[in-house]
């Protein structure tokens, strides 16, 4: 079975034939038949042949660019990758590189626990890149070995680590692009040597270059309803709206809650506004919007009260109900107004004009609510055939004649919307000449936005019964609702945990007796001081009973942007779903949970052990330092919407992106030739070339090779309390390393590394 020709057992073997034998050792050993490999890019194939095994551990040391082209292949075809420990992490420079950002998981600042959470996430994850906090023993490598194989994950770190299939270091670094003063960092050449477990050695050279402009994938965004060929009809159809309208509906709860005896003209006032009236106050020339002052004026016997939004609410659930009742999937627009689609009352009540009246009949037992209905093509047009119906009346606008409705109407209808499309725009158009919304409606779509921004394209959108918007019906909340009141009250954490723990189970049980899972959870906590907090949690798949209790501990603990941490003995906890989801969406497949579950379920263990915001994941923002463009959203949470991602941006940084960008920037040295700390001067010019410099920490200083700027990050410059000014530069030290620096009034910093 085995040779042992030429080998004598009493002395032991040459040293030159040590790497032989070892190679013909390694050769001899069994080696799994389903061993699988993740890809890696052509430019590491030479180092690394077949790709990166899968329940093996490499090492790379001292270069974030190198394990971003070890993640490149396997991220691009689909990867899970975690990264832990690496705060530093360039997100441009890894969407430069490739990289799925969707699929990139970061665990900042793992601690003491750096080890158990590498373990939880090579559950589930591909890839795990880890920078050890600690030394790593022989025992735990190996425990962690075991678990890696069973997994089939594949672990790099960035430092020391025990059995190593394989150790990347950059030997030698060269950049282009940069002299004396001028010129920008374009390319990097590097001298990458690989070492095998059994001592072997190879290297190659590694090009870093600028990226293309095709390299990265835009993600495609989805706005407005999906064009079907040949449904124009079904979108329309899902589109027409029924609108309930109760006029002056501030008014009515106020007379409901005793607040008004009703003998005189009533106003309600909301930061020295009028934000509601009567008829009678009306009639004698009281509007919304006036001032205070200006309204008592106009109408010396009115009566004045501070608005109350909540009471408002409270008071026009009992009439949500009831049309819940006669018509699901109601969509609260604010108190006093509520639309819902059309189609299936329609459908049947026998018509639109029959549902109109059976709601109608449902809501006549209030005589002080006065309803109307209006109903039209868009949820706008149905609002102002509302208004237009009379009392206790419907308005019906034929299909298709939405636009010739609203082109009659005046623009300050416009004033009616809860948003920057409103007071502003409508006395505008007013001194503009455009009195009416068919006037408005009349002019080119692309003008418009070209003059008034994205709030006039709306409002012009809405003028015209072209904004294409349909009512989606609110959540189910209070049948779901549950909670729990603590006597006497709680102050400990495990303690309100335990006791909530019955409450999650039947809040998901009575969902999934719906067929229905929630996606997003509102929790609300009553402290005994009066004191009230609420959070609004997602969650990348659904709720289960454990995942409500962990979100109700992070946000006693003050975790996830809750307002404050718990200062209070806790009286009362209450749940509701925000947002649910029909559960066939959410059923387990044939052979189990996907690799999105696993990820998600060894995620969420890890926020259990760090806390919510410890597990983000990331995406790229607007902004002109680096760090701002960096968007590190927790686990579960969804994505900011960053409208200003693509704009220019003057002063932000090109490519290629540094991989390691600090945050806060480093304090570092930096000298010119006679040993004075250069500055730039009010005319942009600097005081002295660079000559040495003095990375983060160091003590000595290194010659400076090459540097260019100064380019100026100007920001905020018509703000006297907030403007900054700041110069970038970019300096490649005698050593290799190149560097991001900034100078400011604070002296120099260093942004970020090319390492």
């Amino acid at each position: 079975m085995f040779e042992y020709t030429g080998m004598s057992l009493a002395a032991a073997p040459p040293v030159h034939r040590v790497g032989e034998l070892r190679s013909r050792i390694e050769g001899m050993q069994s080696r799994r038949l389903d061993e699988r490999r993740l890809p890696v890019s052509e430019v590491l194939a030479p180092l690394l042949p077949g790709g990166l095994r899968c329940g093996a551990a490499y090492r790379v040391e001292g270069s974030n660019s190198l394990l971003m082209a070890m993640l490149e292949r396997a991220s691009a075809t689909g990867s899970w990758c975690a990264v832990v420990g690496v705060p530093e992490l360039g997100v441009e420079a890894a969407a430069d590189f490739g990289l799925d950002l969707d699929r990139l998981v970061l665990v900042p600042d793992p601690g003491r626990h750096w080890l158990g959470v590498v373990a939880s996430l090579a559950d589930a994850v591909s890839v795990v890149a880890v920078r050890p906090s600690g030394t790593v023993g022989e025992a735990d490598a190996a425990r962690l070995a075991a678990r890696l194989r069973r997994h089939d994950c594949v672990l790099i770190a960035l430092g020391a680590w025990p059995q190593a299939e394989a150790a990347l270091r950059v030997r030698e670094s060269s950049w282009r692009g940069l002299d004396a003063g001028h010129g920008r960092l374009t390319e990097r050449v590097a001298r990458v040597e690989v070492t095998g477990r059994a001592g072997r050695g190879r290297a190659t050279l590694l090009r870093f270059a600028r990226p293309r402009a095709a390299g990265r994938r835009p993600r495609a965004v989805r706005r407005g309803p999906r064009r079907v060929r040949g449904g124009g009809e079904l979108m329309a159809s899902l589109s027409r709206t029924i609108a309930v309208w109760c006029p002056d509906w501030p008014v009515t709860a106020a007379l409901r809650a005793g607040r008004a005896d009703g003998t005189r003209p009533l106003a309600l006032v909301d930061r020295g506004l009028v934000h509601a009236c009567d008829d009678r106050a009306r009639a004698a020339g009281v509007r919304r919007g006036l001032r205070a002052r200006e309204a008592q004026a106009r109408c010396p016997e009115l009566a004045l009260l501070p608005h109350d939004e909540a009471l408002d609410a409270r008071f026009f659930e009992p009439v949500v109900e009831t049309i819940e009742r006669r018509a699901p999937g109601v969509h609260l627009v604010r108190p006093g107004l509520c639309a819902m689609r059309a189609r299936g009352p329609a459908r049947y009540y026998g018509g639109e004009e029959a549902a109109a009246r059976v709601l109608l009949e449902a809501l006549g037992s209030a005589e002080d609510s006065d309803p109307r209905i209006g109903i039209a093509d868009t949820p706008f047009a149905a609002q102002q055939a509302a208004r237009a119906a009379g009392a206790g009346g419907v308005l019906r606008i034929p299909e298709g004649e939405a636009a010739g409705f609203l082109a009659g109407l005046p623009v300050e209808v416009l004033d009616s919307l809860e948003s920057p499309d409103g007071t502003e725009l409508a006395p505008l158009l007013r001194r503009l000449g455009l009195p009416t919304l068919g006037a408005f409606a009349a002019l080119p779509a692309v003008q418009v936005r070209e003059r008034f921004g994205q709030a006039g394209a709306r409002a012009h959108a809405l003028a015209g019964a072209r904004d294409g918007e349909r009512v989606v019906p609110d959540p189910p909340g209070e049948e779901f609702e549950r909670a729990i009141e603590f006597e006497p009250a709680l102050d400990r954490t495990d303690q309100i945990a335990f006791a909530f723990r019955g409450v999650a189970d039947d809040f998901v049980a009575a969902l999934l007796a719906a067929k229905l899972v929630c996606t997003t959870v509102r929790v609300t906590v009553r402290e005994e001081s009066g004191g009230v907090r609420e959070r609004n949690w997602l969650h990348p798949r659904w709720f289960t009973a454990a995942d409500i209790v962990d979100r109700l501990r992070w946000q006693l603990e003050g975790a996830g942007g809750a307002q404050h941490a718990s200062t209070s003995s806790v009286v009362a906890v209450r749940i509701a779903p925000e947002s649910v989801d029909a559960v066939a969406h959410h059923e387990t497949g044939l052979w189990g949970g996907g690799p999105d579950e696993r990820v998600h379920h060894a995620l969420s263990r890890v926020q259990s052990l760090l806390g919510h915001e410890a597990v983000v994941t990331a995406s790229l923002g607007g902004g002109r330092l680096l760090a701002e463009r960096r968007r590190l959203v927790p686990w579960g949470e969804a994505p900011p919407r960053d409208a200003a991602t693509d704009r220019p941006w003057p002063g932000s940084l090109p490519p290629p992106h540094p991989a390691s960008v600090f945050s806060p920037p480093l304090d570092v040295v930096v000298l010119d030739g006679k040993g004075a700390v250069p500055r730039v001067d009010a005319r942009g010019s600097l005081t002295g070339e660079p000559a040495r410099f003095g990375r983060p920490g160091a003590i000595a200083t290194v010659p400076v090779a090459a540097w260019a700027g100064p380019w100026p990050v100007r920001e905020r410059w018509w703000d006297a309390a907030r403007a900054s000014e700041q110069h970038r530069f970019q300096l490649l030290a005698d050593s290799g390393d190149a560097w991001l620096l900034l100078c400011g009034a604070d002296g120099w910093r260093a942004e970020a590394r090319y390492d």
